[in-house]
């Protein structure tokens, strides 16, 4: 990459940094680990999901997987003609644990957010909640730096990655 090519990423980089919003993050953290969704039970987050793409302008399909649990997919339209290729994100909404199993013991176990120290604990919040999160918010961030991609972003909430019998 030549010297202006190269000034020019990190000047959008750090134009793209600036905009990301340390506080929305946060909370949209704790919204989703207080949500609880268990395997089978994602309805609520799903709505949650649901809601924060259509926040962002997103196009956002439902796919009702079974009554109550349904995958929410976001698509943020890229401005070219159609042929630039398309990234997409794919997390799952489910916990693989209720929060109320006796062997889960301490903050980071609990549908309860809990932000201490810079962090933030709670179930899900390391598979994948924090992961949609991140992703939500990296659209948000590049829609406020004025960015427009040239393929679509898709962002996708999904059920079932830890199914029990």
């Amino acid at each position: 990459m030549a010297a202006p090519q190269k000034k020019q990423a990190v000047e959008l980089a750090d134009h793209i940094l600036a905009a990301v919003d340390e506080q929305q993050i946060v909370s949209m953290a704790c919204d989703a680990v207080n949500i609880p969704s268990p395997t089978g039970d994602e309805g609520k987050m799903g709505e949650y999901m649901r809601q924060a793409f259509e926040s962002l302008g997103l196009t956002v399909t439902w796919q009702e997987v079974e009554e109550g649990r349904a995958n929410v997919i976001g698509r943020w339209e890229g401005g070219g003609d159609g042929r630039a290729k398309s990234l997409m994100f794919n997390g799952h909404m489910d916990t693989s644990n209720t929060g109320s199993e006796s062997f889960l013991t301490g903050i980071g176990y609990k549908p309860n957010a809990v932000v201490k120290n810079g962090m933030i604990y709670g179930l899900g919040i390391y598979n994948m909640k924090g992961a949609l999160v991140c992703n939500t918010q990296a659209v948000a961030a590049l829609q406020r730096a004025g960015v427009r991609l040239e393929g679509d972003v898709v962002l996708a909430a999904v059920v079932g990655e830890i199914e029990k019998t």
